[in-house]
């Protein structure tokens, strides 16, 4: 490759151009760069050739800017990349492990607020019965509930278990179980209901008692 060099002479008011130059000798330098796991890996290739010049090639390693040998180079760099492979896992890990966490934590909340909804809305049905004075006239039947004894069972059996329930640690509370209980539950508010609305009615054609009867215009009013 051949340059033009332009100079300006000595004398005053004259131009000349110098003979053509010959490049002699090119070099290139190649510098690759890379962090891994928080260290600095450089690689440096000098190349070198030219015309009289024979060709030439220089390889340099540095760790954190400190020279090595490439075999100590390849082998570090092998190391921390399991080291970066290794914590990215983890820190991947951590994340899948924090992202349970919270739905379960927030799984476990949903259901003991709904547990303690339901359970407010079945004590106010089955306190209806007493506030209203017909535990006399108590018409059970298959749709809503079968018999006196499981009637006396509800809060024994059911509501006990879900206050237990609702009111355990969230480590040994069991979603599965308050899922069974749930299901079990969730027809108890329109069975009473409908059990007291069949009550009320029993009571007002069977009751004689003034005061009873007045109680109940409360309900029906």
């Amino acid at each position: 490759m051949l340059y033009l060099r332009l100079v300006r002479g000595i004398i005053p008011g004259l131009l000349f151009f110098t003979a053509f130059a010959r490049v002699e000798r090119q070099a290139c330098v190649e510098l690759i760069e890379e962090r891994i796991n928080g260290i600095l890996f450089s690689y440096r290739l000098d190349s070198a050739c030219g015309g009289k010049s024979e060709a030439s090639l220089k390889e340099q390693w540095m760790i954190d800017n400190k020279p090595v040998l490439k075999k100590e180079y390849d082998d570090r760099i092998a190391h921390e990349q399991l080291e970066e492979l290794k914590r990215d896992r983890s820190r991947e890990y951590e994340k899948r492990l924090e992202a349970y966490s919270f739905k379960n934590s927030q799984r476990i909340a949903l259901f003991k607020k709904i547990l303690r909804v339901t359970l407010k809305e079945i004590e106010e049905k089955y306190g209806q019965f007493e506030r209203y004075g017909v535990r006399d006239y108590m018409a059970y039947s298959s749709d809503t509930v079968m018999s006196e004894i499981d009637f006396v069972n509800i809060p024994v059996q059911f509501l006990d278990f879900a206050r237990r329930l609702v009111n355990s640690s969230d480590e040994d509370f069991s979603c599965q179980r308050a899922e069974a209980l749930l299901a079990t539950l969730e027809a108890y508010p329109s069975k009473l209901q409908v059990l007291f609305e069949n009550t009320v009615k029993k009571a007002i054609a069977r009751c004689n008692d003034t005061e009873r009867l007045k109680k109940l215009l409360e309900v029906v009013s």
